[in-house]
């Protein structure tokens, strides 16, 4: 028996509905403005922070990321999933247009330190309930294409946004939050308007609001396979994370020109808007697990690699390429996961799920400069260690596959 023909990426785009469409677009213009993530520390060091603190900016975005994800997926469960997502961005909104004036040294540390977390959080609220109207509208032998099409939206932004800050710093600091806070402002009209409007609706027999969204969040936290899922997801975050804080430090610190980092992450972006889609619409035939499990096994095993091809430019390109064909393996299908549970508790799971993954981003930068001013080549061993963890923790919290994820297509 011949494997069935899977439609192409065109055809699926047209075959969803205008909700996904809107939504697409909403995320990718979000994006191209979400500038603060990649130019925090720059931003503060041109406002002469010293880099001590400039550090404690990261982390305290990267606490609020977390604290976002898991408030967002109750507020998704308590106003409905469309009113978070406007309530997520229009708070986004404000909080980085405030940031020129708040996130200066002249002021105290607990106000310009205040405003990067709310900026963190904010910038992460909106995810978890846009994850969940995405999984809502997309078919469930779709998962994995709909969250890839979501990850091209959010890498189209991530890709085009840093070209556009550069020229916006190099006329004014406070520009670049300002697009930011208009990129943020469009989505929220774009929710607004095009969205479809899930509010809950109260009745008489319906269990408080706050006792559901605990008794939600209870189901998640017994789950122990899912539970040994996120762990992989936050361990194989702290991994990939090298790629944007350690990497261009051990680049710099091997005599190499900083254009060498930059190359490496237009091949990444590159490969991730040309294939993503049709890799995942090849390993989308198989059991949720397989593709997690290679796709992160790969991907961590060329972020280890570093440590070897640090030396020789060719050596670090080749890494890189293996790491992104990782990523576009493993990384739809480990998002479209949490979506094939049921719906009622869906939000907690995405929400859980994209809290590890924040979490991973937070801690990793922490761990991996640490390791790295300790002896270099801990940061590659470790990555190496995690590689084993990550795998072993798919394996129990993923094989078999949850029904709905897809199984290993006939021969």
């Amino acid at each position: 028996m011949t494997t069935p023909a899977t439609p192409s990426v065109f055809a699926l785009l047209r075959s969803t509905n205008a909700t996904v469409r809107f939504l697409l677009l909403g995320a990718f213009i979000n994006q191209l403005g979400f500038f603060i993530q990649a130019f925090l520390v720059v931003f503060m060091l041109a406002r002469t922070f010293t880099p001590i603190q400039a550090g404690l900016g990261v982390t305290l975005l990267g606490v609020g990321a977390v604290a976002g994800t898991l408030i967002g997926a109750t507020l998704g469960g308590r106003i409905g999933n469309r009113n978070a997502v406007i309530a997520g961005t229009l708070a986004l909104a404000g909080s980085v247009a405030a940031a020129p004036f708040l996130v200066t040294p002249a002021l105290p540390a607990p106000v310009w330190g205040a405003t990067i977390l709310l900026m963190g959080l904010f910038g992460q609220l909106f995810r978890p309930p846009a994850a969940t109207i995405l999984s809502q509208h997309i078919p469930a032998d779709q998962q994995a294409m709909g969250f890839s099409m979501y990850r091209i939206a959010l890498n189209l932004g991530a890709t085009l946004g840093p070209l556009l800050a550069t020229a916006l710093s190099r006329l004014d600091w406070a520009a670049v939050f300002w697009v930011n806070a208009a990129c943020s402002l469009a989505f929220a009209v774009i929710a607004f308007l095009k969205l479809p409007n899930d509010r809950p609706v109260t009745t008489p027999d319906r269990p408080a609001a706050a006792a559901s969204s605990a008794s939600q969040w209870g189901q998640v936290l017994t789950d122990g396979r899912f539970l040994a899922f996120l762990g992989a997801m936050l361990l194989s975050s702290m991994v990939y994370i090298q790629v944007f804080s350690t990497l261009p430090m051990a680049i710099e610190a091997s005599g190499k020109d900083l254009a060498v980092y930059s190359t490496l992450l237009t091949i990444s972006s590159a490969m991730v808007i040309a294939m993503e889609l049709k890799i995942t619409a090849l390993v989308k035939r198989y059991a949720a697990w397989l593709p997690a499990l290679v796709g992160t096994t790969v991907l961590c095993l060329s972020v280890s690699s570093f440590g070897l091809t640090m030396g020789f430019t060719p050596g670090l390109i080749l890494s890189v390429i293996f790491m992104v064909l990782g990523l576009m393996t493993s990384g739809p299908t480990m998002f479209a996961y949490p979506a094939s549970f049921p719906l009622e508790v869906r939000g907690k799971y995405i929400g859980a799920n994209q809290a590890a993954f924040s979490a991973g981003n937070a801690l990793g930068p922490i761990a991996g400069v640490a390791l790295f001013r300790a002896e270099p080549t801990l940061v590659w061993v470790g990555c190496l260690a995690l590689t084993l963890a990550s795998a072993g923790l798919i394996l129990i919290g993923m094989r078999p596959a949850r029904a709905g994820m897809g199984a290993p297509a006939s021969a």
